[in-house]
């Protein structure tokens, strides 16, 4: 099986810059579009690739959340045609990944990811396995589990999400 063609995922996740590469998919011998369990590390100063921690579930259209200095939440996604509303701790500090919460509200792939003031993570929209959503998620890294957040007045699916501030995040898509 050849190796992730599209479209991986970045964070940079750590003290020292490394930005990791997460998932993708590709095609496997049979020629089926397969998620990727794979993950990958950049050197930013040398363009150096070396292999990180490998998944417990290959997913494309995830999304990543930073999790503190060495450590990331990997969202739903895509697992070949299956929508995933599962979740993996990457611990890059330890070189492994965990299985994390189940997302609250079922299936969420090519949604986006905005870190709030209190270390919580907003998850929003994305594809419900061919629904386009407008709820948002809340993941807890206290209480290491998801609720539901509020609600967009439209739905937006292959999203991006930027804070402005305390108050507003502008979503884009």
């Amino acid at each position: 099986m050849g190796g992730p063609t599209r479209p991986p995922l970045t964070v940079v996740i750590d003290e020292v810059s490394k930005i990791v590469v997460v998932g993708g998919r590709g095609r496997n011998d049979e020629g089926r579009l397969v998620g990727h369990a794979s993950t990958e590390l950049l050197n930013p100063h040398t363009l150096e690739l070396t292999p990180g921690p490998t998944m417990g579930t290959g997913r494309s259209h995830a999304a990543v959340a930073r999790l503190g200095k060495r450590r990331a939440l990997v969202i739903g996604g895509w697992a070949g045609g299956t929508g995933l509303k599962t979740t993996e701790i990457l611990d890059l500090g330890r070189e492994t990944c965990a299985p994390g919460p189940d997302l609250t509200l079922g299936v969420r792939c090519s949604a986006a990811e905005v870190a709030l003031d209190d270390k919580r993570i907003l998850v929003i929209g994305g594809d419900g396995d061919g629904e386009v959503l407008k709820t948002t998620e809340i993941f807890d890294p206290t209480s290491n589990d998801f609720s539901a957040g509020p609600e967009m007045e439209e739905e937006r699916d292959n999203v991006t999400a930027v804070k402005i501030d305390d108050r507003r995040i502008l979503v884009i898509g």
